[in-house]
């Protein structure tokens, strides 16, 4: 049974709520993706997983359009900006998290 992740920070909108696994991930993940040198590339993001960077928003939606057709996925610019601003909310939801079985 997979565990529902905590709940987005205030700033984020309501309708983002449906992406909440999507973007626990992405932020989970950030810090690799912008070690791995991928600052200003985009990432497709479904469930608990990434499914490819690309060097274009274009590129990565389509992909994500083809590969999940109900179109539930997350195609999001890597920045480091985000660390800055919402890294702290997500690190902390990530230490609250319990540990999967």
């Amino acid at each position: 049974m997979t565990a529902m992740p905590p709940p987005l920070p205030p700033a984020f909108p309501p309708t983002l709520q449906p992406l909440t696994a999507e973007i626990h991930t992405y932020f989970r993940e950030l810090p690799g993706l912008l070690d791995g040198g991928n600052d200003g590339r985009f990432v497709v993001v479904k469930g608990d997983g990434l499914f490819g960077v690309w060097d274009t928003q274009w590129g990565a939606i389509q992909f994500g359009r083809e590969k999940f057709p109900d179109g539930v996925f997350l195609a999001q610019e890597i920045d480091r900006r985000f660390l800055d601003v919402f890294g702290e909310h997500f690190a902390r939801a990530a230490a609250a998290a319990p540990e999967a079985a």
